[in-house]
């Protein structure tokens, strides 16, 4: 089972109140629920400030809380992946400059404020996937709330979003009705 969230940030045409070209930007946190559904798309004119001229990265602070509609589960993986904004048109090489900054991920519990222990964070060739490995399985219970912390290189190009997808580890009880579903499988074929 993978759950993906599709998050859409952007970056708006003009920008008012823009910091210095050299300035690092941290842009305010992003909330959102997952509720079961496969995409989540967040209206981006009212949630993220417009960051043209903002310079030559922007850190995304994305606050993610486990809803009703999905229920408790473990997650071993979290993948993050760039993605181009619907709609929108790039010129050659617009879209391969937006990426992620190679060493600048990071997972806090919302409610506890500790950082979650990573395994390694990888950072795919072109700089636009990030796989997040967790050494234990992490609980993502209903009353959960992780704040996944990266910075994006070239942010100032066009609109893009981020998909967040989740690999959970079945529930015990699910890998034990599948192993009997596969016991009765064998005994029907033999039978």
């Amino acid at each position: 089972m993978k759950i993906v969230s599709t998050i859409v940030m952007a970056l708006a045409a003009g920008a008012a109140l823009a910091p210095a070209a050299s300035a690092q930007v941290t842009a305010p946190t992003t909330n959102v629920t997952l509720t079961g559904q496969s995409r989540i798309s967040i209206d981006p004119t009212r949630t993220m400030p417009p960051t043209r001229g903002y310079g030559p990265s922007i850190t995304w602070p994305v606050s993610i809380t486990n809803g009703p509609g999905l229920g408790n589960f473990n997650i071993v993986q979290t993948v993050i992946r760039l993605g181009q904004y619907p709609g929108e048109s790039y010129a050659p090489g617009e879209f391969p400059a937006i990426n992620f900054q190679a060493g600048t991920t990071s997972i806090t519990n919302a409610f506890s404020g500790l950082p979650v222990p990573l395994t390694s964070v990888v950072r795919s060739p072109d700089g636009q996937t990030l796989t997040i490995n967790f050494p234990n399985a992490q609980p993502f219970s209903l009353t959960s709330r992780y704040v996944f912390t990266f910075t994006v290189l070239n942010p100032a190009q066009k609109l893009y979003n981020f998909d967040f997808e989740f690999l959970p580890i079945p529930s015990p009880g699910a890998l034990t009705l599948a192993g009997v579903a596969g016991l009765f499988g064998l005994r029907r074929r033999r039978g």
